[in-house]
């Protein structure tokens, strides 16, 4: 195994108090996840870098409070988090779609009193504000729409000009959107791969942004 190998594979050792025979790398993007296999055969997510608690934290509020299965987790730190290894597939067939929609509805049943979160959450590079606001309009405007569109500005990632219909646009929501009648909770995320089915059923969502939105 490479050096970075067996540094994953001996902080799994202490955490997991089992024997690591195997550690390769997954995915490397935003965050650096492995798969790790102990003596027995059981395999892991090790997922290193910043951020473990705080989706540790969003994957127990959505089983504790959205219903959502989600893989066991086994070590949690500020920079490393290890859980269940899931096998199983985007939901691509109708009857995978009805029940992650049924999942999705028990979750959008969870209220708050207000629109946010406790603490931030990261979604790719970005930690979003989540700062309790009672209205949603401005909770969407000033904490998820206006910071992206400054973000995409200060990387020249859009040009000046759609920034500014962005801003123009942010000016006009109020007079756009309906609000919700009260708050949801959210998996921030969701999309095909952060969702594993097998046998038509969901068994597993990782990789949240939650939020009450």
């Amino acid at each position: 195994m490479t050096t970075a190998q067996l540094g994953v594979a001996a902080r799994c050792e202490g955490k997991l108090r089992a024997p690591v025979a195997d550690v390769r790398l997954a995915h490397r993007g935003w965050t650096t996840i492995w798969r790790a296999v102990d003596d027995d055969g059981r395999r892991y997510a090790v997922k290193s870098g910043p951020g473990g608690d705080g989706e540790a934290d969003m994957l127990r509020l959505l089983e504790g409070e959205g219903g959502w299965p989600i893989p066991t987790l086994h070590a949690v730190e500020s920079d490393l988090l290890i859980m269940d290894w899931l096998d199983g597939d985007a939901p691509d067939t109708a009857d995978a779609q009805i029940d992650c929609a049924d999942r999705l509805a028990a979750s959008h049943a969870a209220t708050a009193p207000a629109f946010g979160l406790d603490f931030k959450t990261p979604i790719g590079p970005f930690a979003q504000d989540n700062a309790w606001n009672p209205d949603w309009i401005a909770f969407f405007r000033d904490q998820r729409l206006l910071p992206q569109v400054a973000a995409a500005a200060r990387e020249n990632a859009i040009p000046a000009e759609d920034a500014a219909r962005y801003e123009r646009l942010a000016a006009k929501l109020t007079d756009l959107l309906t609000p919700p009648d009260r708050p949801a909770l959210l998996h921030g995320d969701l999309w095909g791969g952060n969702l594993f089915v097998a046998a038509d059923r969901l068994i597993g969502v990782i990789a949240p942004a939650a939020y009450y939105g």
